[in-house]
């Protein structure tokens, strides 16, 4: 079971948006479904950053080769076990489905049903174009629903 986040404070915001109201009418809430940084990013490179364990299970920041800027996103699984563990547990679930069908209906089966807005990934990225799909999929089937993303992953 994927586990979704509530609104941070700067999703929190979108509540004040009118254009938004209708998506959060009757209750509704903003969620985020985030993973583990780093290792779900595909083509981060100047901000490319993982929390990883060192052998007394220590989290720290492994910075890649060409990073100019160090993701916040990793900084907090770091810092942060819980986290850690939440974003860890999103991006596993996922990656063990092996078909744009499977992830489609994990997402479906999983998201909260007073979802009105999902952002895709405080922490995280797109890591494969099945899982890419499976999004857009959920977005499809839910047309009452507000999903968005951000993401480095273009191709």
């Amino acid at each position: 079971m994927l586990k979704y986040s509530p609104a941070n404070a700067k999703t929190e915001a979108l509540k004040e948006v009118e254009e938004l109201k209708p998506f959060l009418a009757d209750k509704r809430k903003i969620y985020s479904l985030d993973l583990l940084s780093g290792y779900s990013c595909p083509f981060a490179n100047e901000c490319l950053s993982k929390a990883v364990a060192d052998e007394n299970g220590k989290r720290t920041i492994q910075d890649g080769k060409n990073t100019k800027f160090r993701c916040f996103s990793a900084s907090q699984e770091a810092l942060l076990p819980n986290v850690y563990a939440k974003r860890k547990h999103n991006y596993d679930t996922l990656k063990s489905l092996k078909s744009f069908t499977c992830m489609t209906e994990r997402l479906c089966a999983d998201l909260p049903k007073k979802c009105g807005i999902l952002r895709f990934h405080v922490g995280g990225d797109f890591f494969n174009s099945d899982y890419f799909f499976a999004a857009l999929n959920l977005a499809t089937m839910h047309p009452d629903r507000l999903f968005y993303a951000y993401t480095k992953s273009l191709r």
